[in-house]
């Protein structure tokens, strides 16, 4: 029988969490794949993508901040696991369509990337940090959004861990419930 103090694992809300989040990823990087990305001289468009990616990884790394803070406040933090796996998906898919728009509408920013399927494999390389070479920045634009790229893992790395080893010490001193 749930009480206040354990969560009510037999509601319906809890059950489809799950099932959400996957349904969440899938459309996001339907959305991804399905974004209509045109080749050509557009400097306007490409300007305002890079925007958007500015704007988006600058609300990422707020959000996640806030969470932090939050948590280090006392108060416990909103976001859990599945909404900051969104999150790193959505990071992930930002920077891919901005890679691949560079790609397309730039001619000699990028190198290797023909495809979003290859902008998504240079996103994850670089999120990842592993780097294996065959697709990189040859431009000094791609070669500023790729640090930007590796400046927000390097704070969303470093938040996420924060928040899990905070949890996990608050886990540890609560007192067993009966």
């Amino acid at each position: 029988m749930p009480t206040g103090l354990t969560p009510d694992t037999t509601a319906p809300h809890h059950r489809r969490g799950p099932l959400v989040v996957v349904l969440v990823l899938v459309a996001v990087l339907v959305c991804y794949f399905t974004v209509p990305v045109s080749s050509g001289d557009a400097p306007v468009r490409l300007g305002v993508n890079l925007a958007i990616t500015v704007l988006s990884a600058a609300f990422i790394v707020a959000l996640v901040v806030r969470e932090l803070a939050a948590e280090l406040r006392g108060g416990g933090g909103r976001l859990r696991a599945p909404h900051l796996v969104i999150l790193l998906e959505l990071t992930l898919l930002v920077f891919a369509l901005t890679y691949y728009t560079l790609a397309v509408r730039s001619d000699g920013q990028m190198s290797g990337i023909v495809t979003k399927l290859d902008a998504l494999y240079y996103a994850a390389t670089t999120m990842t940090t592993v780097g294996y070479g065959d697709i990189h920045p040859t431009g000094q634009l791609a070669r500023a959004v790729t640090t930007l790229h590796l400046g927000v893992n390097v704070v969303f790395v470093a938040v996420v861990a924060r928040l899990v080893n905070n949890r996990i010490g608050v886990a540890r001193s609560d007192p067993p419930r009966d």
